[in-house]
């Protein structure tokens, strides 16, 4: 039995220097340093974003300056739209629709002129003042004398011309050489009128117009109020 133990026991010691010799002149495996790895893997990175940075903007085109506004042409002129009744360029005036001056026209602005000028007028006097109360449909008479300032006579084809309303007025032509009225002098224009049906105020005026169709001059107007 101790022969026995004792075999078992070299064959154990002799596998044992095997196993060591076979293991002598090998060199152990490096241990792996994870922060030196992740350190260079940064590095690396970083690299290769500052080279595709440095291409990029040798790539990219050079800045261009954006063109130069252009200015549109300006307008020269601006069209005019006739107003029957109103004096033209070249000295004539449009006719008047149905022998009627537009209302419109008589209420523009009138070119003046420094010194004594041909056709002129002013307010004198007038009867039936402003405010006056009439009943619905009355029937009554106004009247204004007017001054010619002007250096030309009123004549045949001058005319208080009438710029509308609902009081039934009208023009007055001066069409009598009786009825002429020469520099300086004064002249009484009539017309009989009606008082509209609505209770309300009313204001129409009228104003001189020369045989050309040129208004000038004041405007005289009637103001009434209507009430039962």
């Amino acid at each position: 039995m101790r022969n026995g133990k004792f075999t078992g026991l070299v064959i154990l010691l002799t596998l044992a220097t095997l196993l060591s010799a076979c293991n002598l002149g090998q060199q152990p495996e490096p241990t792996i340093d994870a922060g030196a790895v992740a350190t260079s893997a940064v590095e690396t990175v970083l690299a290769k974003a500052a080279e595709q940075q440095t291409q990029t903007a040798l790539a990219a085109p050079a800045a261009t300056q954006p063109p130069a506004a252009t200015l549109l042409p300006t307008t020269t002129s601006v069209p005019t739209f006739a107003i029957p009744g109103t004096p033209q360029a070249g000295g004539t005036a449009l006719p008047t629709v149905a022998g009627l001056a537009s209302p419109t026209s008589a209420l523009l602005p009138q070119a003046t002129q420094a010194g004594p000028v041909c056709n002129d007028s002013v307010f004198i006097s007038e009867t039936v003042p402003d405010g006056t109360v009439f009943k619905p449909g009355q029937d009554f008479q106004k009247s204004w004398t007017l001054q010619n300032t002007g250096t030309c006579t009123w004549d045949e084809g001058y005319a208080l011309v009438y710029l509308g309303g609902t009081l039934d007025g009208y023009n007055i032509n001066i069409k009598k050489k009786e009825d002429f009225t020469p520099p300086g002098s004064t002249q009484v224009f009539k017309v009989n009128l009606t008082a509209s049906l609505a209770e309300k105020e009313y204001t129409e005026c009228w104003r001189m117009m020369d045989d050309k169709g040129y208004y000038f001059g004041t405007f005289v107007c009637v103001t009434i109020v209507v009430k039962k």
